[in-house]
């Protein structure tokens, strides 16, 4: 019996220990199952802000291209270089909006205080949401002003509404633009407060993360997130199974699913890191279009977050290798292949060069040096954060693009102003003499003796001479720049030519001696009518700036540096500054010397020229000489001239 109580209690024992195994082991797989459940919402929340802040920059990068879009439009408005189909005039006699804006929609109160404001703070705004008929829209507005003073945005509210031209006005469908930019099985709403957009079935409140995103005047509040479900893993239902298990057994898939926990919470600390950098770099490529003002922040960003040693990025040059932009730490090693995506790991110390392409073009060049190895997780995050890069880069570009084309609107606006208040005065002045002296003598013309009145001629001829050129170098300026100007080339000797018109405007320039020469010179290929106004300008040029009684040297020879013949005409005046040299072929220059400042002109005879040799393929020169100016003007050859045109045309087999 002691025997049989001592094997009953041993049973007994061991059905308890099963007992107490089968109970902690049941009370672990709850406790493995309720882990498992919150580490399963901290997924879903992980993968949800991730979705979010890639939605909220890159919605944001959207809004600020369309407001960048209307505001280039309402300043080409300005500017007068187009108008636009979403353009609203200011005035309600003006031709009817465009069908993108009703007359019922531009009286609403929304849009009348939008477009208000935007006219008294000539800024870009995103005005609350109207009924354009195709269900609620948001309008993006800028205002247009009419140039005045060479400044085409007006400096105070006052002069903004009275120079206000109009209203540059796109219509944008918010919910569009957010689900352009949320990938495959995501939803999301974007809300301004008064009206909710929702894309893809996004959710309310009650699940989606949200972020507020300030753009022109107006508050975004964007919910986004992954619409799949993430369920309960393999792992917890093992572990729920292990409860009928021997207690080793149990023990093992204890340890085995505390493992497997543990390996989940340091991906989920992974990714929530990776979730805060992408969260912490999207905001700066907000921030600034200025790459100084937002690599340095980035690149202190990356090297804390993934142990870097170096980082390095430089855009394509114009010749050969590449521009550094930014650099911080160790340099990259020379010569290393550029890759596209990251590889799945790198270790300490290597290089890891990554292109940054936009549209199938290469926009940059990121080089990292490893402090550490990397794994797969963080290089995937890093190629998240490119993403980022290659968008600042490229906003970068587009800014810098249009600030150069918004100087070149304002150097032709100033410089049409130069140039018609040199015109008119160049016009003004030979016309006001001419009528001066004709009246004179038409009044007073038994008062005066012969020679009195020669004098009084010469000078109307004199004044006549200089109208005529100004008038005719205003003529072959429009008509070199509408590209209407023929050139028909024929074979031409240069020195016959160039003699021709010396004789010819020899009288025309009594005050100097023209001494013209000729040397042996193969016949160029050349235009007529081109070459004589080229010699006429030179001419008109060189006795311009010359004292009175000295000589104007024209000379025709051959051509060196591949070309046929050369003209050259010398003077012995005061010469061409150096820093007027690069210059005096341009459109409307004048220099500032007192010898320009002395002389009337608008500053387009030797543009003429420049233009003339251009389409006949020749070079124009300034030489340098010790006294007065010399100018140089080389043609090809005709033999020359009608190889390249045999080539050009030559059949391709």
């Amino acid at each position: 019996m002691g025997g049989g109580d001592a094997g009953s209690d041993g049973r007994s024992r061991d059905l308890l220990v099963a007992a107490l195994v089968a109970a902690v082991v049941l009370a672990l797989g709850l406790a493995g199952v309720q882990r498992s459940r919150s580490l399963a919402d901290e997924r879903r929340t992980s993968a949800d802000l991730q979705v979010l802040a890639r939605a909220v920059s890159a919605t944001a990068i959207d809004l600020e291209a369309l407001a960048a879009d209307v505001a280039a439009e309402a300043l080409s408005v300005s500017s007068g270089v187009a108008s636009p189909a979403g353009f609203v005039p200011a005035d309600p006699n003006a031709a009817a909006p465009s069908p993108a804006l009703s007359a019922e929609d531009r009286s609403d109160v929304v849009v009348s205080a939008a477009l208000d404001r935007a006219r008294d703070s000539a800024e870009t705004l995103l005005t609350a949401p109207v009924d354009l008929g195709a269900g609620p829209r948001a309008l993006v507005v800028a205002a247009a002003y009419v140039p005045e003073s060479g400044r085409p945005i007006p400096g105070s509210t006052v002069e903004r509404r009275r120079r206000l031209s109009g209203w540059s006005v796109r219509a944008i469908d918010l919910g569009a633009v957010l689900g352009s930019n949320l990938g495959s099985g995501a939803v999301g709403t974007v809300s301004d407060g008064l009206v909710t957009w929702s894309v893809a079935g996004g959710e309310g409140p009650s699940r989606l993360p949200s972020q507020t995103l300030d753009t022109h005047g107006r508050q975004l509040v964007i919910r986004a997130g992954s619409a799949a479900p993430i369920g309960i893993a393999a792992p917890t239902i093992a572990l729920l199974a292990s409860t009928v298990v021997v207690a080793v057994a149990a023990f093992g898939a204890v340890l085995g699913a505390s493992r497997l926990i543990r390996q989940r919470e340091a991906d989920v600390r992974d990714r929530a890191g990776q979730v805060r950098l992408i969260g912490e770099v999207a905001p700066l490529v907000q921030q600034s279009l200025e790459l100084a003002e937002i690599l340095p922040a980035i690149a202190v960003l990356l090297s804390d977050h993934f142990g870097l040693a170096g980082v390095s990025l430089s855009t394509p040059s114009a010749g050969s290798g590449n521009l550094e932009l930014f650099a911080l730490g160790e340099a990259p090693e020379a010569n290393q292949r550029v890759l596209l995506h990251p590889p799945l790991t790198v270790a300490a110390g290597e290089t890891l060069s990554l292109a940054l392409q936009r549209g199938g073009r290469s926009v940059a060049l990121l080089q990292l040096v490893a402090g550490r190895d990397l794994a797969a997780a963080e290089l995937e995050s890093l190629r998240a954060v490119t993403e980022f890069i290659t968008a600042a880069v490229v906003n970068s570009a587009l800014y810098a693009s249009q600030q150069a084309a918004l100087r070149q609107l304002r150097e032709l606006d100033a410089l049409k102003t130069v140039f018609l208040g040199t015109a008119s005065h160049e016009l003004r002045t030979p016309a006001t003499a001419i009528g001066g002296f004709a009246a004179l003598l038409t009044a007073s013309w038994d008062k005066f003796d012969d020679a009195q009145r020669r004098d009084f001629v010469g000078r109307i001829g004199a004044n006549a001479q200089s109208l005529t050129a100004v008038v005719q170098d205003l003529l072959d300026f429009s008509l070199l720049d509408k590209g209407t100007v023929a050139v028909s080339i024929v074979e031409v000797d240069l020195a016959a030519l160039v003699g021709s018109v010396v004789d010819r405007l020899g009288p025309v320039f009594p005050q100097h001696e023209i001494a013209f020469s000729a040397s042996p010179a193969p016949a160029i290929a050349g235009d007529v009518n081109g070459l004589e106004r080229i010699v006429t300008n030179l001419l008109t040029n060189a006795t311009k700036f010359s004292p009175a009684g000295t000589t104007v040297t024209v000379t025709v020879g051959a051509g060196g540096g591949g070309y046929g013949a050369e003209l050259a005409v010398s003077d012995e005046g005061p010469g061409i500054p150096a820093e007027d040299r690069p210059h005096i072929f341009s459109r409307f220059y004048r220099g500032s010397s007192d010898a320009v400042t002395r002389t009337r002109g608008a500053g387009i005879g030797l543009s003429v020229v420049s233009e003339f040799v251009a389409r006949l393929r020749g070079e124009i020169v300034v030489d340098d000489v010790a006294s007065g100016a010399r100018i140089i003007v080389r043609f090809p050859a005709s033999t020359t001239w009608l190889l390249a045109k045999e080539t050009t045309h030559a059949p391709t087999t």
